[in-house]
């Protein structure tokens, strides 16, 4: 029987390996041709309406990062997820900032909960083609993947049983999720920067200031992303 579309596996980056032969089987490695398996990828890439939805949010707006939620393994992932083989892990040219940030949510998720997740890259989990972190990342978003708890399945029979845990972890799981989150939005934003300074200074040489002699233009990003600049003088500096 068919399954349907694995919607992770439909995004419109890296859809299939050139390695992969259309229509067959053969070169599978991520995501299949055959609509049997959980891991279909479509007939075409962002073939579904659920993903052109992402796809259109994603190229509408000037996001900078973003988080995809999963159940289940307590892992922090990040792109990429596709390989040609099993044997070749290609790491991003942000890399080293991808395994940084992804250290400090696993830091934030333990200091909150206690509970242990663990990063890498997502290749490390399963080989993917066509999945929205890379499809973000491409799209030049830190894109990072959360699967969240549990870190094995409750029933030892069923290896899918972690995919739908009881209502009783909800409220737990998104407490230990949460600073991880805003520790993402945060780095996102940045701090303020200085755009421009001016400074002034009396012209009779008495030592005193009439005028204020410090002014700066900081230029601020707010929480939707977007800059503004902000004068502070120096009665403003405490």
């Amino acid at each position: 029987p068919e399954l349907g579309v694995d919607l992770n596996r439909n995004f419109d980056y890296m859809w299939r390996l050139p390695s992969d032969t259309p229509g067959t089987t053969d070169g599978d490695y991520g995501a299949s041709d055959n609509a049997a398996l959980e891991t279909f990828r479509g007939l075409n890439p962002a073939s579904e309406i659920e993903v052109q939805g992402i796809q259109s949010l994603i190229k509408a707006h000037n996001f900078k990062s973003s988080i995809d939620f999963h159940t289940f393994g307590q892992l922090v992932l990040w792109p990429y997820a596709f390989a040609e083989n099993m044997f070749t892990v290609i790491p991003t040219p942000d890399a080293l900032t991808f395994s940084t940030i992804g250290q400090e949510l696993v830091n934030k998720i333990k200091a909150s909960s206690g509970i242990e997740y663990t990063p890498e890259q997502s290749i490390e989990l399963y080989p993917m083609t066509g999945d929205l972190a890379d499809y973000g990342y491409s799209r030049d978003l830190m894109a990072f993947t959360i699967e969240l708890r549990p870190a094995m399945s409750p029933d030892p029979l069923d290896s899918n049983a972690g995919h739908a845990p009881p209502a009783t972890e909800i409220m737990p799981t998104a407490n230990e999720i949460y600073p991880a989150a805003k520790y993402l939005i945060e780095w996102t934003i940045g701090p303020p920067y200085v755009k421009e300074m001016k400074v002034f200074q009396d012209n009779d040489n008495d030592g005193v200031y009439e005028k204020s002699i410090y002014e700066s233009e900081w230029t601020i990003r707010d929480s939707s992303g977007k800059t503004r600049d902000k004068i502070i003088k120096n009665s403003e500096v405490g």
